[in-house]
């Protein structure tokens, strides 16, 4: 009898403590992850970011990576030059920190706090100047100090709670309080775990309470009156055909209507024109007046292109990831380029501005792309049709934003070529049909298809695979061709030619002197077949590296998918 006895108080106890509730109250300020009273957290969507914000003056301010990473990216921080921009589709704001002023281009907006603050090295946003240009809804509590953030909209899950309860930290009978909850609140139900759902409270309460506490579960839309900028395009509708032009003297300008004589299917002609001399964003120019003259009487569009490399070669400009950095990273460089650039095109009368800046580091990304938005704006405001050259999608290659360029420019042109070269480890196409398939689907991913525009090479390698003396390896070597010289090249050395299933080429192969030379050829079965891509996507069309490298017989190719 004694023994169980025992045994029944031990059970009576250890039921006592598994299934009575716990009354350890929260350190809510440690929850939260609240430190200093004027640095509250941040929840987002009834998640508690781990950041802080600020409290100043009774204003609540948000970190600036914060709102970039969390919020909306396109709030951009010159740190070199201590300012804040917002690029909208027309007009640009401009705010220098801890002042109580902006401006939208050269208006001044006077403000009752500052639009952001820097404590230490952290700069702060003003969370209404974030709500200003962002669909967010956002309330303050005390004690601990929360800036509670809504920025998802539409379906939710609503409750009431049936009867006084605990909110509690994790799905846990014995975990700490967060707080009391009162019969008859209404709550937020965030997720359902097992016997316990998360929840979120209208006095900004975040935690775990048992689901048999709650009743009358019903799911309600949410929304928030907000308009959206309209990035208005300057797309016409037509198919664009369109190639390069390099252009590196102004001699080079007046061979346009002997290029162009056999090219009739072209409604496009972009000239590389304009050359970046220093990272003070200065340029060298070859635009011509005449060139776009001779252009609009043939029924071409003119786009100036403007690159990041070629200014080194001809005018000792810049040619380098670091001097792009530097040029983009600083607000009055960049935007000296950028007016530089625009009156340039309108001096000359052209129609439009090709950006082609392939010196863009990792670092550099969200600099290269506020130099895009900004761009958008002085295009859109003097008629100017803007595209951008971007390479093919990969892993080192995210920092261009596809998706960016896609919602704020008019056209994003893939560069679907260089698939193998000297930088490879084994000879290969320089534009395989399967690498130009991959390359569509993973931009159409992020960019929509009517605005993107194939870029296609007028070029090939040969390919030279030369044995080791002593072993049985080789070493290649590649040098680059145009498509007669390639076609002569075939012709002359008397090389057999296949068709290559995989890469969807004419390969053309033949040994001299124990070395193996191989050409992908870039004729009219490779052109007809990126065209028939171009056709079946609903591209908006493609462009040409660069005019003067092709066979004539790409022309009859060209009409046929006009």
């Amino acid at each position: 009898m004694f023994i169980l006895l025992i045994t029944v108080i031990f059970i009576a106890y250890w039921l006592y403590n598994k299934y009575t509730p716990g009354k350890e109250e929260a350190d809510r300020g440690a929850y939260y992850g609240v430190t200093a009273d004027e640095q509250p957290a941040v929840v987002i969507d009834s998640s508690i970011s781990g950041t802080n914000g600020l409290i100043m003056d009774g204003t609540a301010y948000i970190a600036y990576d914060t709102v970039r990473q969390n919020l909306n990216d396109r709030f951009y921080y010159d740190s070199t030059e201590n300012l804040l921009l917002y690029t909208l589709p027309e007009s640009i704001v401009s705010a220098k920190p801890d002042t109580a002023q902006y401006s939208v281009d050269d208006t001044v907006v006077s403000a009752d706090h500052a639009i952001a603050v820097t404590n230490g090295s952290t700069v702060y946003i003003a969370a209404d100047f974030v709500q200003k240009y962002t669909n967010i809804d956002f309330t303050v509590y005390d004690s601990p100090g929360r800036i509670f953030i809504t920025k998802t909209w539409g379906t939710v899950r609503t409750a009431a709670v049936g009867t006084d309860t605990q909110l509690r930290e994790s799905a846990d009978i014995k975990s700490p309080i967060v707080a009391d909850i009162s019969a008859g609140s209404e709550v937020t139900v965030i997720s359902a775990e097992d016997s316990w759902s998360r929840i979120s409270t209208d006095t900004g309460e975040i935690g775990y309470v048992q689901t048999k506490k709650l009743k009358d579960q019903t799911d309600r839309e949410t929304s928030r009156a907000f308009d959206e900028p309209a990035y208005t395009s300057l797309r016409s509708g037509e198919s664009i055909r369109m190639a390069w032009h390099q252009v590196t003297s102004q001699s080079a300008n007046s061979k346009l209507s002997t290029l162009i004589a056999d090219a009739g299917s072209l409604n496009t002609i972009a000239p590389t024109w304009f050359f970046i001399k220093d990272t003070e964003g200065n340029i060298e120019s070859l635009a011509s007046s005449s060139y776009v003259s001779t252009a609009h009487q043939a029924g071409m569009k003119v786009w100036s292109v403007v690159n990041d490399f070629d200014g080194q070669s001809l005018y000792g400009g810049i040619n380098s990831t670091d001097e792009t950095m530097k040029l983009l990273s600083r607000t009055s460089s960049r935007q000296n380029l950028e007016k530089q650039v625009v009156l340039a095109a309108l001096d000359a009368g052209s129609d439009g501005i090709n950006v082609d800046f392939e010196k863009v580091s990792e670092d550099c990304g969200l600099h290269y792309l506020e130099f895009i938005r900004e761009m958008s704006v002085l295009c859109r405001r003097n008629g100017l049709v803007l595209s951008v050259d971007s390479y093919v999608p990969s892993a080192w290659t995210t920092q261009y934003h596809r998706a960016e360029q896609g919602a704020t420019v008019d056209y994003v042109v893939i560069m679907a070529y260089d698939e193998h070269g000297d930088w490879s480890d084994e000879i290969g196409p320089n534009s395989s049909i399967p690498y130009v398939k991959q390359a569509i689907s993973d931009t159409t991913a992020e960019v929509p298809a009517d605005e993107i525009i194939l870029g296609i090479p007028f070029y090939t390698r040969l390919w030279q695979q030369i044995p080791v003396a002593g072993s049985n390896d080789y070493k290649i070597s590649c040098s680059t061709c145009d498509m007669q010289t390639a076609a002569d090249t075939i012709s002359e050395n008397g090389a057999q030619v296949t068709y290559d299933e995989q890469a969807g080429e004419n390969l053309g192969s033949y040994t001299v002197n124990g070395i193996v030379y191989s050409i992908w050829l870039e004729d009219d079965v490779s052109i007809s077949a990126k065209l028939a891509l171009v056709k079946s996507n609903g591209l908006a069309g493609f462009s040409a590296w660069k005019l003067g490298q092709e066979q004539n017989s790409v022309w009859s190719i060209v009409d046929q998918y006009k």
